[in-house]
């Protein structure tokens, strides 16, 4: 299985997991549309906590929203 088949497969089965994909290579789009940050391995190291923090925090809010309703 490629990232794009797993990232597929993880929406259908469990859609509230946020998804990072890392890839060394180019990305189609299909792919990038399933996930919900890409980065590059390159740039893992500097670009990984800085995104997982984004993520944590844009789930943390809308988390609340709901509760709120």
């Amino acid at each position: 299985m490629n990232g794009h088949e797993v990232a597929s497969e993880i929406r259908l089965t469990r859609p509230e997991i946020v998804v990072i994909l890392l890839s060394r290579r180019e990305v189609p789009m299909q792919a990038l549309a399933l996930v919900d940050a890409f980065v590059p391995k390159l740039e893992a190291s500097q670009q990984l906590l800085p995104i997982i923090a984004e993520l944590c925090s844009r789930s943390q809010k809308a988390k609340r929203r709901q509760e709120s309703v």
